[in-house]
C-alpha cells in the first residue's frame, strides 16, 4: 500500500511569502551562477525491451564513492494476465542500485523480489553506514498477521548480513536519515483513524518507537523530515485538515506539536521536497529551480534557477534533488519520451538519470540583460523550452529567466473536499497572484513577460499590459482559427495573445441538443437533466459556483467596456435555473462527489455516461473522451437564455508587460512563439493550434494512433469497451471539431474578484432572503466597483 498525499498541480500563493525582487534589465556579469551538466544513463535493472506502467527511483544514501538508488515500479500488464501470484512477481520491479559517483557506471543491481522468502515484498530501502537496510512485509495468511522483516545487505555483494523479524506495526513505507539517526515512518491503514508511528535509531544503534499523537480526525501521511538544529528535526504531517508540524527530538524520542504559523509561508511544493545538504543547509526543489530553505527566519533564496544551464529544464523539473551543497548538486530521475497524442497512462519510461551540476568559473552570457518570464506553476512544454533555448542561444543582447516567483507550488488539497471548496481555493489563489502582480507591474518591478495568466482577467487591462493585436492582425482565417483570437480579446484589445486552446462544453449526443442546434436554454437544459441524465446533473458545483460557472460561459452579456449590468433577461435566467434546480453545495468527493476540473471526460470510470462537461485542450482529451460517451460526438454550450454553443479557452498564451524593459525584444520571442516552427512542435505534443494546417495534420495522425491503442492501455487498465461497443474514429471526428471551434464565438472568462462577489452575494436569492433585483443591485455595484478600481 501506498500512502499518498493529494495535492493538485496548480499554483498557491501565500499572503505571508515575500516576492523576491524582479531580475527584469539586470545586467548578467561572469561571476553571475552558471552551472556545467554531466550526465550520466544509469543501468538499474529495468528491461529496456519492456514497456514500464509506473516506475520510480529514490536516492536511498551514498557514501564518498557510491549512491545507492532504490527502483521499484511494474511493467505493463500483458493482455492473457491471468492474476496468479508468479504472473503478478514477474511484472513487479524492487532494485537497489548501487552507482559508482565518479564513472557513472552501475556497480551492482541487487533484486530485491528474489532475495527473500517467497511472497515478502520491500516496504522500503535506506543505506547508512556502508549497509543497505531493507523493511519488508509479508501477509501470513496461516496465523492471519503482517510478518516484518528487516534486512542489513551488503551494497556490493548483495548478501544478507543480518535479519530481523519486527512488530507489525513497524512496516515502514518511508526511511530518512537525519545526521547520524535513522527514521522510519510506519501508517497501520487497518487503524480508522490511521495509526502513525516514528522507529528512530541513533548513531550507536539504540531505537526508540514513538507514536505520532495528533488532534486532526484523519492521518494521510508524513510528508517529510527535515533537520531543525542539533539533534531535532521537523515532522511535516499531511492530514484531513490540512498540515500539522511537529517538532522530533531525536535523542529524547519525543514529538511536541507547533504552531502553524511559524510554516504558513511554505507551500506545498517546498514541504514535499525539502531535503539537508551537505553544508548543514535547507534546499528545495521546485518546478521552476531550487531555493535555499531557512526555517527560522521563514526566507527562501534562489540558488539554481533551471534557466542557468543547458540541460533541458522541462525534465529537470520532473526530476529529484539528491545531494546537495551551495556549488553543486545532482538531479536524478526517470526520462520519458512520451509518445505524441499520448495520454499520461501510455508513457513508458526509456532511462534513468543522474545529472550532476557544478557551478562554472564564468557565466557564457556575460554582458546580455535578463528578460523575466513569469510562469504560473514553474513548469514549461517542451515547445516552450526548445522557444527559449534559440532565443537566448541566437539573441547578442538579451536573456530569458523564467520565474515562479509569485506562486511557486501546489495546493494542498487534504482540507478540500468538494468541487465547491476546490472553486473557493483557486479564486483565493488568483485573487491573491492578480494583486500582486498588478502592484508590481505598476510600480516597474514586475516581469518583463507572463505565460498562461488569461484566467487572471484583471490584468487583461492597457495599465498592465501591451495590446498583440498588431501581430496577429494579418492571420489568414483560412490558414488560422482567427476566432480564438478574437474570442481572447477584452473590448478589442489583445492582451494574452493564444498559443494553445481548447473547448469547453457538454460532450454528448448532437440529438440532445436545443433549438439552436449548439447549447441549451435554461428550459431545455431541465429536460435534459430530468430526461437522458435521469438526474444526475454533469455540472457538479454547488448553487454559487455553478452560477459563476454559467456566468463565466456568458460573461460578454454581463459585462463591456468595463461596464457591469446585471439587469437583462440573460443574468435572470440562470439565476433562476440554478435556484430551482441545483442543491446548495456540492456532493463531497467522499460522497461520490464527481469533479468538473477532470480532462479525460473528468475522470476515469468503467462505464460510459450520456454526457460529459469537460475541456479539452488536445486530442488526446477529445478523443479518449468521446470513448466515454453511450454515442454521439457534438460539444454543446451550457445552459443559457439563448441555447449559445460551447466556448474556446486560452490553454497556452503570451502576454507582455508595458513597464518591460524593452518592449521591442520581447515582441521577438512572441514572434518566435508564433512561427511555424513552434506552432508544428506544439501541434505535433497533440495540442490545439492557431495553425488549421497543423491541427489538422496532427488531427488526422491522433486517429490513427489510437484506433491501433487499447482503450484500457490509455487509462492504465481502469477502463475498457468491448471490441464491438468501441467508438471507431474516424477524420470525421476532426471535420466535427474543427467546424465546432470555427464556429465558437466566445470564450470562458475567469475572475476570481468577480467570482468572490457572485459566491458571497447570490446565495441570499437562492436561500429566498432577498429579491433577485435586490441581489443584482447588491451585487452589480461591487463589481463595477472593481471594474473601477482597475481604470
Amino acid at each position: 500500500m501506498l500512502a499518498v498525499s493529494f495535492m493538485i498541480p496548480i499554483a498557491s500563493c501565500n499572503k505571508n511569502k515575500k516576492t523576491e525582487s524582479s531580475h527584469s534589465g539586470k545586467l548578467i556579469e561572469e561571476d553571475m551562477p552558471w552551472f556545467e551538466t554531466k550526465t550520466y544513463q544509469i543501468d538499474n535493472g529495468v528491461d529496456p525491451d519492456r514497456k514500464t506502467q509506473f516506475i520510480h527511483s529514490q536516492l536511498a544514501g551514498s557514501d564518498e564513492n557510491n549512491y545507492i538508488f532504490f527502483t521499484q515500479g511494474n511493467y505493463e500488464y500483458p493482455k492473457d494476465y491471468d492474476g496468479e501470484y508468479e504472473s503478478y512477481l514477474k511484472l513487479l520491479i524492487a532494485n537497489v542500485v548501487v552507482v559508482d559517483k565518479k564513472s557513472g557506471e552501475t556497480k551492482k543491481i541487487i533484486d530485491l523480489l528474489h532475495s527473500f522468502d517467497e511472497g515478502e515484498l520491500p516496504n522500503g530501502v535506506v543505506y547508512l553506514n556502508g549497509k543497505i537496510t531493507v523493511n519488508t512485509g509479508k501477509f501470513d495468511a496461516g496465523t492471519n498477521r503482517q510478518i516484518v522483516r528487516e534486512y542489513q545487505m551488503d551494497p556490493l555483494t548483495g548478501d544478507v548480513l543480518s535479519v530481523t523479524e519486527e512488530e507489525p506495526n513497524k512496516q515502514a513505507s518511508q526511511l530518512f536519515i537525519i545526521g547520524g539517526y535513522q527514521i522510519q515512518v510506519s501508517i497501520n491503514w487497518n487503524m480508522d483513524p490511521p495509526e502513525g508511528y516514528l522507529f528512530v535509531t541513533d548513531p550507536s544503534g539504540n531505537e526508540k518507537e514513538i507514536k505520532i499523537e495528533d488532534g486532526n480526525t484523519y492521518m494521510f501521511s508524513v510528508e517529510n523530515i527535515v533537520p531543525r538544529g542539533e539533534d531535532k528535526a521537523v515532522v511535516f504531517l499531511g492530514a484531513n485538515l490540512g498540515y500539522d508540524y511537529f517538532e522530533l527530538d531525536l535523542k529524547k524520542g519525543s514529538l511536541k506539536k507547533l504552531n502553524p504559523a511559524e510554516f504558513d509561508w511554505l507551500d506545498s511544493y517546498s514541504i514535499s521536497n525539502m531535503t539537508g545538504g551537505s553544508d548543514g543547509n535547507i534546499y528545495s526543489a521546485t518546478p521552476a529551480g531550487i531555493y535555499r530553505i531557512d526555517l527560522k527566519n521563514k526566507t527562501r533564496e534562489e540558488v539554481f534557477n533551471y534557466s542557468w544551464c543547458l540541460a533541458n529544464r522541462n525534465s529537470l523539473a520532473n526530476y529529484s534533488l539528491g545531494q546537495i551543497s551551495e556549488d553543486s548538486f545532482i538531479l536524478y530521475g526517470e526520462k520519458y519520451d512520451p509518445t505524441p497524442f499520448a495520454s499520461f497512462a501510455n508513457w513508458s519510461a526509456s532511462a534513468f538519470e543522474i545529472i550532476e551540476f557544478t557551478k562554472a568559473g564564468k557565466n557564457p552570457h556575460a554582458g546580455k540583460r535578463i528578460l523575466e518570464l513569469y510562469s504560473p506553476s514553474g513548469n514549461l512544454d517542451e515547445a516552450m523550452c526548445d522557444a527559449l533555448a534559440k532565443y537566448n542561444e541566437t539573441n547578442s543582447k538579451y536573456f530569458i529567466e523564467v520565474t515562479d516567483r509569485y506562486s511557486s507550488g501546489s495546493s494542498n488539497l487534504n482540507s478540500i473536499n468538494s468541487d465547491d471548496e476546490l472553486s473557493w481555493s483557486e479564486n483565493e489563489r488568483d485573487a491573491a497572484i492578480s494583486n500582486r502582480l498588478s502592484m508590481d507591474i505598476l510600480s516597474g518591478d514586475g516581469p518583463d513577460m507572463f505565460l498562461d495568466i488569461s484566467h487572471i482577467d484583471r490584468l487583461n487591462n492597457s495599465n498592465y499590459l501591451i495590446d498583440l493585436a498588431p501581430y496577429a492582425a494579418n492571420l489568414d482565417p483560412d490558414k488560422y482559427f482567427t476566432n480564438i483570437i478574437d474570442n481572447a480579446k477584452v473590448d478589442g484589445k489583445l492582451y494574452n495573445l493564444p498559443l494553445c486552446f481548447g473547448i469547453s462544453g457538454i460532450f454528448t449526443d448532437g440529438a440532445y441538443a436545443g433549438a439552436s442546434g449548439f447549447g441549451f436554454t435554461t428550459a431545455e437544459y431541465v429536460d435534459f437533466l430530468r430526461g437522458p441524465l435521469n438526474g444526475n446533473d454533469v455540472i457538479s458545483f454547488g448553487q454559487p459556483y455553478y452560477f459563476a460557472c454559467l456566468f463565466n460561459a456568458s460573461r460578454n452579456k454581463f459585462i463591456k467596456d468595463g461596464k457591469a449590468d446585471f439587469s437583462g433577461p440573460e443574468f435572470a435566467a440562470i439565476a433562476e435555473y440554478v435556484k430551482d434546480n441545483v442543491p446548495e453545495k456540492s456532493l463531497s468527493w467522499n460522497e461520490g462527489g464527481s469533479s468538473s476540473f477532470g480532462s479525460y471526460g473528468a475522470g476515469m470510470f468503467e462505464y460510459t455516461k450520456p454526457a460529459i462537461y469537460t475541456t479539452s485542450k488536445d486530442f488526446a482529451d477529445y478523443l479518449i473522451t468521446l470513448q466515454q460517451l453511450e454515442s454521439g460526438n457534438a460539444i454543446l454550450g451550457l445552459p443559457s437564455l439563448d441555447g449559445r454553443g460551447p466556448v474556446t479557452v486560452v490553454s497556452s498564451s503570451i502576454a507582455v508587460s508595458v513597464q518591460a524593459y524593452d518592449k521591442d525584444a520581447c515582441i521577438e520571442f512572441v514572434k518566435l512563439l508564433m512561427s511555424d516552427e513552434i506552432q508544428k512542435e506544439y501541434s505535433l505534443n497533440g495540442s490545439f493550434v492557431l495553425n488549421r494546417e497543423y491541427f489538422r495534420t496532427t488531427g488526422e495522425e491522433a486517429v490513427d494512433y489510437y484506433n491501433k491503442t487499447t482503450v484500457s492501455s490509455l487509462f492504465g487498465g481502469y477502463f475498457e469497451k468491448t471490441p464491438e461497443n468501441r467508438v471507431k474514429y474516424t477524420k470525421e471526428h476532426i471535420d466535427v471539431l474543427e467546424n465546432t471551434i470555427l464556429n465558437c464565438s466566445s470564450a470562458t472568462t475567469e475572475d476570481a474578484d468577480i467570482n468572490k462577489v457572485l459566491v458571497e452575494e447570490m446565495p441570499a436569492y437562492f436561500s429566498g432572503q432577498k429579491t433577485l433585483d435586490q441581489v443584482i443591485r447588491i451585487a452589480q455595484d461591487r463589481v463595477q466597483k472593481v471594474l473601477d478600481e482597475r481604470g
